[in-house]
């Protein structure tokens, strides 16, 4: 499957690889940064920046060079891959 970006990607590779991590888990902290990070970037950048960095969106996609509606699809994308990886990990 591809992007819109061109980019080739597979969600079903992306839940294995968070499952993986998750099944690691260790420090709740670490393992919930590590999660973050494990994202693709168009998930991850978004997450960090505004839920971690505690950015606006308008200063997210100012940093980024993202658009708004890109940091405000990618966080609610991103939370939504770590919620369902969570969710199957309980």
């Amino acid at each position: 499957m591809h992007g819109r970006s061109g980019e080739s990607h597979d969600a079903l590779d992306d839940r294995a690889l968070l499952t993986s991590v998750v099944a690691d888990a260790e420090d709740p902290r670490r393992d919930i940064r590590q999660l973050v990070n494990s994202l693709p970037r168009r998930r991850r950048l978004p997450v960090q920046l505004v839920k971690f960095d505690g950015l606006s969106v308008a200063e997210a996609s100012r940093r980024s060079g993202l658009s708004q509606s890109a940091i405000v699809t990618g966080i609610y994308k991103g939370m939504r891959m770590l919620s369902a990886v969570l969710s199957r990990t309980r």
